[in-house]
């Protein structure tokens, strides 16, 4: 992953716990899905979802078949 979770919690101000958890598995997943080569531009992906009020248990992390 381009970024850690203490950076996500840097930038977002969540702690460590399972929405952070999760928002990094998120975040990881569309990197990979996306071919994302930066940190900026996976930090851009926080404009794309309701990080602070959506079910993060709906998010999809990073699966291996």
């Amino acid at each position: 992953a381009l970024v850690d979770g203490s950076r996500i919690s840097e930038i977002t101000g969540l702690e460590g716990g399972k929405r952070l958890g999760r928002l990094k598995d998120w975040l990881h997943r569309i990197q990979v899905e996306r071919d994302l080569s930066s940190e900026e531009e996976v930090v851009g992906l926080l404009a794309e979802l309701d990080w602070k009020n959506s079910n993060f248990e709906e998010w999809r992390g990073l699966s291996w078949p």
